[in-house]
């Protein structure tokens, strides 16, 4: 078991430096700088709050929550598909695709590329799910209990897994790890505002017309544009809480499992 200090060392993805040598100064090389700073260091294998041990085990129990119940969701759509249309599943399977992954690269060298996509894709569940969670218990879960005939107890307890234990599981993740969500990363959290509205567009219009992928969004009304200006705002808020969460705790010791590969940071306890 390792404790570090992990002053100076989670600066790094916030701080973008340029190169002189013009082999690196292409625009990959540039955005990934703008991305990650000169030196990116991966942080997924750090925890706060609990020991690595106790970490990996809820990162286990999170993948085997979240693998079936995507299973069970995809089977209780009339098209296996569907799924597409919907944010709640987008969330979800984003979340599902973390905690699989994130087993396999949260020791990798902070010089591979690998660990970079889990990263993102830990800040967008965590980001997903913060907007997800509110918007369907305020909005949709009320008008899901009305429906004619009355849904089962069965899709009432998948709907509760979807949108209240996987944003409870990714969020225990966020604060437990040392994601940071730099504000360089918000390119991500905006394209996927822009991409989602016009996939609900497609298949409301075009795929699902005679429900609608969420019933409060027709694309009669100035409704729709409120009900998506406000889910916007929630994600871009998320991202900030999911900042300033970590911000509150980063000069706290973490810890991170003994491994060859250590950081001259890092002191025995």
């Amino acid at each position: 078991m390792v404790q570090t200090q992990n002053q100076g060392e989670e600066q790094n993805i916030s701080s973008v430096t340029s190169s002189n040598d013009p082999m690196k100064n292409n625009i990959f090389h540039r955005a990934g700088r703008h991305l990650w700073g000169r030196e990116p260091v991966n942080t997924l294998s750090h925890t706060y709050f609990t020991t690595p041990k106790t970490h990996e085990i809820i990162r286990y129990v999170s993948m085997a929550f979240h693998v079936p119940v995507f299973i069970w969701a995809l089977f209780s759509l009339d098209k296996a598909y569907y799924w597409f249309a919907y944010l709640t599943l987008w969330g979800f399977f984003t979340c599902m695709l973390y905690f699989i992954l994130v087993h396999f690269v949260k020791q990798s060298h902070h010089s591979k590329k690998r660990w970079k996509f889990v990263y993102i894709l830990g800040e967008l569940g965590a980001v997903l799910e913060f907007l997800i969670c509110p918007f369907f218990f305020l909005f949709l879960f009320p008008a899901f209990l009305k429906m004619d005939p009355a849904p089962s107890w069965q899709l009432i307890l998948l709907q509760v897994l979807l949108h209240l234990v996987c944003p409870i599981f990714i969020w225990i993740e966020t604060i437990l790890n040392a994601i940071q969500f730099p504000k360089q990363h918000l390119w991500f959290v905006g394209f996927v505002c822009i991409v989602y509205p016009i996939n609900n567009f497609l298949w409301s219009k075009y795929v699902m017309p005679k429900h609608y992928v969420y019933p409060v969004m027709d694309w009669k009304d100035y409704k729709t544009f409120l009900y998506i200006f406000g889910a916007i705002i929630m994600a871009f808020v998320g991202f900030y809480v999911g900042g300033k969460q970590h911000n509150a705790k980063k000069d706290r010791p973490f810890l991170k499992p003994k491994t060859p590969n250590e950081d001259v940071l890092t002191r025995l306890i």
